[in-house]
């Protein structure tokens, strides 16, 4: 494990060939990069065990990644972990659905 901390660098979906990527046990934070929906050659995933958030992205890519790929980011939603991104708003933010 490493004690990487800070947001996942948008540089790393620039790497088309990227085939295995496991960022797991860390303290990153932030969004995954919305770019990373494009790396069609990733078939090993795993960001589990961080602080993300926001939406996982879409791709038909990311669908193929099992739910372990991204446990224990509480802040997470989308496909494949099936958590609804309009929950996630009102769990962080609860005042976001009263106007």
């Amino acid at each position: 494990y490493n004690t990487l901390t800070g947001g996942i660098p948008t540089t790393l979906g620039n790497i088309r060939v990227l085939e295995t990527l496991d960022l797991s046990h860390n303290s990153l934070s932030r969004e995954i990069p919305p770019n990373f929906g494009e790396l069609y050659s990733l078939s090993v995933l795993d960001l589990s065990n961080n602080n993300l958030t926001g939406p996982i992205p879409t791709s038909h890519q990311f669908d193929t990644f099992q739910v372990e790929s991204f446990a224990n980011n509480s802040g997470l939603c989308g496909s494949p972990i099936k958590v609804s991104c309009d929950e996630t708003v009102s769990i962080i933010c609860p005042k976001a659905n009263h106007g």
